[in-house]
């Protein structure tokens, strides 16, 4: 992710986005701490069959414009594919990587907490969303009648709000939401986490 994203507050958002979300979060190796290293596919088969992955690879990206010039679909039998996807561990002791970790293991602490036991009572889910905006909000309804939603901007402007800003605070990218909130907008980058409760009287 470290390298896909085009700054630390679009980096936060996202890792808040995947780790929080009721669904199990895929981590690719060294992403916790922002390791730079690739992660290409690589294999050590036999001569016959490492032919056969070698084409079945060229023809699955073929699609892509990318790899579709010769050469520049990494070969997935060479020592040097593998070797330039393995992680430099001393990184994490290095001040910005070290910053990342903690954030990933925060973000899993407070998935553990309060996510993870909602996940059971989940019924189903909607989603609303601003066309080319970045903007959207989505719903979990729970089983007790209580609501998990997400508020997100996943862009580099403010947007309108999408949905309300109500319940209790799980995780806030911007902790001020409830002031974006009296603004009808999200921050840019934003995303925040709420539980919503059954309201009595109804």
């Amino acid at each position: 992710m470290a390298t896909l994203v085009t700054s630390d507050a679009a980096r936060l958002a996202a890792s808040a986005l995947l780790l929080l979300a009721p669904a199990p979060p895929m981590l690719f190796m060294g992403e916790e701490w922002g390791a730079p290293e690739p992660f290409p596919y690589f294999c050590d088969m036999s001569a016959e069959l490492t032919v056969k992955i070698r084409e079945g690879r060229r023809q699955e990206f073929a699609r892509f414009g990318k790899f579709a010039a010769a050469g520049e679909l990494p070969d997935p039998a060479s020592a040097a594919t593998f070797a330039q996807a393995k992680l430099d561990w001393t990184r994490q002791s290095q001040a910005r990587h070290a910053h990342w970790l903690e954030q990933y293991r925060r973000l899993l602490a407070i998935r553990q907490r309060d996510i993870v036991p909602l996940v059971p009572l989940i019924r189903c889910g909607t989603c609303r969303m601003l066309e080319d905006q970045g903007a959207f909000a989505v719903d979990w309804s729970l089983t007790d009648g209580a609501v998990l939603r997400v508020l997100a901007n996943l862009a580099a402007a403010a947007a309108p709000m999408v949905s309300r800003a109500s319940g209790q605070v799980i995780f806030a990218t911007h902790p001020e939401i409830r002031g974006a909130a009296s603004n009808h907008e999200l921050a840019p980058w934003s995303i925040t986490w709420l539980l919503e409760r059954e309201r009595v009287g109804t």
